[in-house]
């Protein structure tokens, strides 16, 4: 454990409780946060031939 450490061991009571009261703290906010990260998947197509444009043009109906 992180608080095992004789650096620490050597804090007065009172202090470590504080230090473990904020590392509590965030590690909860970090492992919330990892609930948000997500994956994608992307596929690719290589194209023999190019698009026609013209295909993937918009207008309005009324102009015709």
């Amino acid at each position: 454990m992180i608080f095992a450490k004789r650096h620490l061991q050597e804090l007065p009571k009172s202090e470590r409780a504080i230090l473990k009261e904020k590392y509590e703290y965030f590690i909860k906010l970090f492992n919330e946060n990892l609930k948000y990260a997500q994956y994608s998947i992307m596929l690719f197509q290589k194209r023999l031939y190019r698009d026609e444009i013209e295909l993937f043009e918009a207008y309005k109906v009324n102009e015709l």
